[in-house]
């Protein structure tokens, strides 16, 4: 039976057909496997096959808990326009479908995480393996060392009017094109999909004194100059706080000092 896979209506341009075997990419993982983003701010974490010649739609979810928001991207499936679609494909005149102008979609789903979805009339060539770019923003009250889990998913549907069960359908994730038709290459059962973390961390980076992105010689001397401080004048974890996680207490001394002179290029 013919489906149209979609999340929305701009899916309509794409017909699947039932699962025919055909060669596979074996995964889909993240990029960096462990993200940490500080309160309040946000870290890019890529969705990336192993092998992404061939394909032409993903369908997956990313688990996540709600108090991470997720925005998506994509570089590969880009732009309708820049994909080959045209009119036939039910693009307008502002080279849009539904008045969207690319073909991924990302639907948030409360206790679940993010669907996302994305088709290309042509295969992709392989030459980048990235599909998604997923951005986590964490909420400014996120408490620090909060590990959040995230997971790559098949993805249920359950729009009957694409020709889905209202019960909610699981899908493939990954198909390709071989002539008219779209085999399976990421089957909905299939294992070794990606799984990750988020962790609020520091607004900082370890060892930067004065808090200009780089851990160099000017830290050192920062740190020398805390040093000659009394303990109870030291600026703290309030204060010069990428100094005094280098070794996680409340104090600069030599063993920051130390630290800081690892942590330098």
């Amino acid at each position: 039976m013919k489906k149209i896979f979609t999340i929305t209506a701009i899916f309509a341009v794409m017909i699947w057909t039932a699962s025919v075997a055909f060669a596979a990419p074996g995964t889909l993982s993240f990029n960096p496997a462990a993200a940490t983003v500080a309160a309040g701010g946000s870290v890019t974490v890529s969705v990336e096959a192993d092998d992404a010649t061939g394909i032409a739609g993903a369908a997956l979810t990313i688990t996540h808990p709600d108090t991470l928001t997720v925005t998506v991207a994509s570089d590969v499936f880009a732009t309708f326009i820049s994909l080959g679609y045209d009119s036939a494909d039910g693009l307008d005149t502002n080279n849009q479908v539904d008045g969207f102008d690319s073909p991924v979609v990302a639907n948030s789903v409360s206790g679940t995480g993010t669907k996302i979805a994305a088709a290309s009339p042509t295969a992709l060539d392989g030459t980048n393996n990235v599909l998604f770019k997923v951005t986590f923003t964490a909420p400014a009250d996120a408490v620090e060392d909060t590990e959040y889990p995230i997971t790559i998913t098949a993805t249920s549907l359950s729009n009957e009017a694409a020709g889905y069960d209202a019960a909610g359908e699981t899908i493939d994730i990954l198909v390709g094109i071989s002539g008219d038709t779209y085999p399976t290459l990421l089957s909905k059962d299939a294992t070794g999909l990606g799984t990750g973390t988020v962790t609020i961390g520091a607004d900082f980076t370890p060892g930067d004194v004065d808090n200009d992105g780089d851990v160099d010689i000017f830290d050192v001397l920062g740190a020398i100059d805390i040093m000659n401080m009394a303990a109870a004048d030291q600026p703290g974890a309030a204060g010069f706080g990428a100094a005094n996680r280098v070794d996680t207490d409340d104090i600069i001394n030599l063993f920051d000092l130390l630290g800081i002179i690892d942590l330098m290029p």
